[in-house]
C-alpha cells in the first residue's frame, strides 16, 4: 500500500512539473539567427615577439595575438593581446562602452552568422580576473564584417552563454541581442546566496550606428523579463515582464505587462533618476559631465536641445532638491567608465563649455 502511495505521489508531482511553463533564450526571439560558420584554430606562428593563433573556416580569417616580453606583468602591465581581422588589430572588451580592455588569448567559442545581408563574427570569452559574481559573466565581442575594410566592433556581457543571445526581437529589420544579469526582484528578500543566483533580469538591445541602444516601448519603458531558473539561464520561469509579445507565468497564465520603472512622473525631483529631455527615466550608470544647473525645467530642456545640435547624443537632466531649492542639472553622458566621461568633457571644451566631472553614485553637487 505504501509503495502504491509513493507511486501516486510521484506521478502527481511529475504531472505538475510537466505543466510548468518554462522559457529559454531561443524562445524569446521572433527570428533566431542562422549560424553560417564555426571558425576553429588551424595554425600558430611566431613573428618577432608576438605569437599568433590563426583561425579558419569562416568568410574571413582572423588570429588571436599575444605579445611576449619581460617588461610585462600579469597585474600591473599585462601582455598586449587581441584579435587581428583582415590585417586590422582590435582589443577585446566586456562592456558596451568598449572601455575596459580584456587581456585574454583564448576563446570559449567563435561563430559567424548572417542577417539581412550583413555578416557578423562573434567571439565569447571569460571575464578577465573575475571575482565572485563577475565570474558568471561571459564577454561577447561582435564584429560587423560585412565590409572587410570597415569592420565595426561591439561588446557586451551576459551570464548566458550561447548564440541564442542574438535574433530579431522588435521586427525592425536590425539585428538585436538579449542579455541576462543577476537580479533578485525588488519585492523579495533573499539571504541565501545560492538561491539568489537563480534570479536574473533579461533585457534587450540593438546595434545602431556603431553603438548599442537598449530597446524600449513607445512609452520609453525598457523591455525586460524578471526570471527565476537555473544559474546558466538555460530554462526559467517568468515572474514579471514587459516583452515584445505576451508571456506566461509558470502556471500558464498570461502575464500582464508591467513597466520596469514605476509609473511615469515627468522630472520628479524626489526620484534619483536621470531623465532625457522629454522627461522619461533613464537608469544611472557611474560617470557624467555636469554642464550647468538651471533654475527651471524649460531652460534645462532648451540647453539639452542646444547640446544635441553639437552632436551630443546622450544629454540628460537630473533634478536636485537637496541644495535649498529645486534646480535641474544638465548632464552629458551616462558612463560606467570615467575615461569616457573625460572624453566627453574634452569634447565640451572644444565648443567652449567647461563641464565638471560628475560621479552619479556619490550624490548631488
Amino acid at each position: 500500500m505504501k509503495r502504491l502511495l509513493y507511486v501516486i505521489v510521484f506521478f502527481t508531482i511529475s504531472l505538475r512539473a510537466q505543466k510548468l511553463t518554462l522559457y529559454s533564450f531561443d524562445k524569446l526571439s521572433q527570428e533566431p539567427v542562422k549560424i553560417t560558420a564555426n571558425p576553429l584554430p588551424v595554425d600558430s606562428k611566431e613573428v618577432g615577439d608576438t605569437s599568433f593563433t590563426v583561425y579558419g573556416g569562416g568568410t574571413v580569417d582572423f588570429a588571436l595575438y599575444f605579445v611576449h616580453g619581460d617588461q610585462y606583468d600579469n597585474i600591473f602591465n599585462p601582455n598586449p593581446t587581441g584579435i587581428v581581422i583582415n590585417g586590422k588589430y582590435f582589443n577585446f572588451y566586456c562592456t558596451q562602452e568598449l572601455s575596459f580592455k580584456q587581456h585574454v588569448n583564448m576563446l570559449l567559442d567563435a561563430k559567424e552568422f548572417t542577417y539581412l545581408g550583413k555578416t557578423y563574427l562573434v567571439t565569447i570569452s571569460l571575464w578577465e580576473n573575475c571575482k565572485d559574481e563577475t565570474c558568471r559573466y561571459r564577454c561577447y565581442n561582435v564584429f560587423d564584417i560585412t565590409d572587410k575594410n570597415d569592420i565595426k566592433q561591439y561588446s557586451f556581457n551576459s551570464i548566458f552563454e550561447g548564440m541564442a543571445s542574438f535574433g530579431e526581437f522588435n521586427s525592425d529589420g536590425i539585428i538585436d541581442f538579449i542579455r541576462a544579469a543577476p537580479k533578485v526582484p525588488d519585492n523579495l528578500t533573499v539571504t541565501d546566496a545560492d538561491l539568489a543566483r537563480q534570479y536574473y533580469l533579461i533585457t534587450a538591445y540593438t546595434f545602431l550606428e556603431g553603438r548599442i541602444v537598449q530597446l524600449a516601448n513607445q512609452s520609453k519603458s525598457y523591455y525586460y523579463i524578471q526570471a527565476k531558473g537555473d544559474e546558466e539561464v538555460q530554462q526559467f520561469q517568468v515572474l514579471a515582464a514587459d516583452w515584445f509579445f505576451p508571456l506566461k507565468d509558470s502556471a500558464g497564465r498570461q502575464i500582464e505587462p508591467k513597466s520596469y520603472f514605476p509609473p511615469y512622473i515627468s522630472f520628479d525631483p524626489q526620484q534619483s533618476y536621470l531623465f532625457d529631455s522629454e522627461g522619461f527615466r533613464i537608469e544611472k550608470n557611474r560617470w557624467s559631465v555636469l554642464v550647468k544647473k538651471m533654475s527651471d525645467i524649460d531652460g534645462a530642456k532648451d540647453l539639452c536641445a542646444e547640446l544635441s545640435k553639437h552632436e551630443f547624443r546622450d544629454v540628460y537632466i537630473l533634478p536636485d532638491q537637496y541644495s535649498g531649492k529645486i534646480s535641474y542639472q544638465v548632464l552629458v553622458g551616462n558612463y560606467q567608465s570615467k575615461d569616457m566621461a573625460l572624453d566627453a568633457q574634452d569634447m565640451l571644451k572644444n565648443i567652449g563649455i567647461m563641464g565638471e566631472l560628475f560621479d552619479l553614485k556619490v550624490g548631488y553637487k
